[in-house]
């Protein structure tokens, strides 16, 4: 609002200072040397304020040249401020992304995990007309390995995300035996 008015009153003030040159240059002209007889005459008599008009001209178009760098300078500043929150934009993209796709791992590697404990429950659950001591120990075995390969994958994921200390639980209780119901023999 304040510049509007500052150019309002520039606008103005070169309008009225144009006005009273032109009119004093009239005055003059007609007080020296009497009003003029011809159209060509009266014309003649503004050459020196032409001069005069033609010289301002060119000084604002030298002031305007002046603002104009000014004003570029500002916009090369701008675009340079702009450029490093673009990039600083795409860099937490990137991260964003980053993180979604570890989520991703995590979150299938998780389902892996359950569809291992799954099996490993529902081969607990047979009974010994479905199944053999020797075949329920063997796909019990087998499912415990991969349940612990599963997990092993799932903590080395989540590694970034979980506090030491919960990563020491973790351990201590994957260290602890597991009763399988005929003795200690595995380990989760």
């Amino acid at each position: 609002m304040k510049d509007k008015n500052r150019l309002w009153i520039w606008i103005s003030l070169s309008i009225s200072i144009v006005i009273i040159i032109f009119y004093g240059t009239w005055y003059q002209v007609a007080t020296w040397y009497g009003p003029s007889k011809t159209i060509s005459e009266l014309g003649d008599s503004f050459g020196y304020s032409n001069t005069l008009f033609s010289g301002l001209a060119f000084a604002v178009l030298i002031v305007t040249l002046f603002l104009q760098m000014k004003e570029l300078e500002l916009q090369r500043i701008e675009l340079s401020s702009t450029r490093e929150e673009l990039e600083k934009s795409a860099k937490a993209q990137d991260a964003t992304q980053k993180a979604l796709n570890t989520q991703a791992r995590i979150l299938g590697k998780q389902a892996l995990l359950t569809s291992y404990q799954s099996r490993y429950d529902a081969v607990q659950q047979m009974d010994s007309r479905e199944l053999k001591y020797e075949e329920k120990l063997e796909l019990s075995i087998k499912y415990l390995k991969l349940i612990e390969l599963a997990a092993i994958e799932l903590e080395n994921e989540q590694g970034m995300f979980i506090e030491q200390t919960t990563i020491q639980k973790i351990n201590e209780i994957k260290n602890e035996k597991i009763d399988l119901g005929r003795g200690n023999l595995f380990f989760f």
